[in-house]
């Protein structure tokens, strides 16, 4: 069964604001262009945050919903598009969901816009969580095959079910009624390869696994790929943390 918890989320976004502007200034300095990303991401998130926190009582998809409008109208750069769209996106996902254990990936790369093609629609479920949630860390409304024959994606598919089962050996996804069309192979291919790479650089099994949320996202381009694994990683340890509490 799903842990289901009350997930403050102004609380968790003000978490990933402080984090960001820890980093603030050596994100300004990978954004040689203009110097601000850190400072517009800082921004950013304190937005969401202060959103968030005029709606305590809503439901998870309506302050999602409402960041989102916030951002549009106070954040009007880059940064601020990407995630004002990931927060629209987030909501249409969660609409009359609570935040669990099983959706709590998706509420991220909901966020970071890793759905192939801009696909807001929520994901279909296969009745396996391995399943959804590589459908939704890979982009639609499918569910990863039960072995790619690439070990790469293989490999990324074991690392994610073992960590959303408690550290347990994942079973292999089985494909989704809805057959191929939700996720495309190459993907697979390049959040698998991303993933290995990572491995065989030396990274440990989280910042590989934040390098393979990130990897063709919206929000994990270019000089947004650093914010992007620090937005991720910061959710996902605060989600964690409220989800594991009793």
């Amino acid at each position: 069964m799903a842990k289901t918890s009350k997930v403050n989320l102004a609380k968790l976004f003000g978490t990933v604001a402080s984090e960001l502007a820890k980093n603030q200034s050596a994100l300004n300095q990978a954004d040689t262009k203009n110097n601000d990303h850190g400072t517009n991401m800082v921004n950013v998130f304190n937005t969401i945050a202060s959103a968030m926190e005029d709606k305590p009582k809503a439901a998870p998809s309506a302050q999602l919903e409402y960041a989102a409008e916030q951002v549009r109208q106070n954040c009007q750069t880059g940064s601020g598009t990407v995630y004002a769209d990931g927060l629209a996106r987030a909501a249409e996902a969660l609409q009359g969901q609570n935040i669990t254990s099983d959706n709590a990936m998706q509420l991220i790369t909901a966020l970071l816009g890793s759905s192939i093609g801009g696909q807001t629609g929520k994901p279909a479920s296969s009745g396996d969580p391995m399943a959804d949630l590589l459908g939704s860390l890979l982009g639609g409304s499918g569910a990863g095959q039960s072995s790619s024959g690439n070990t790469s994606a293989d490999a990324l598919s074991s690392l994610l079910g073992s960590l959303m089962s408690g550290g347990q050996p994942a079973q292999p996804a089985q494909p989704s009624a809805s057959g191929t069309g939700g996720i495309g192979l190459e993907n697979i291919l390049a959040a698998g390869l991303e993933f290995v790479q990572s491995q065989n650089q030396g990274q440990d099994t989280m910042s590989s696994l934040l390098d393979a949320v990130v990897a063709g996202s919206q929000a994990g381009s270019g000089y947004r790929a650093e914010s992007g694994k620090l937005v991720a990683g910061t959710l996902m340890q605060g989600l964690s943390a409220l989800l594991s509490q009793k």
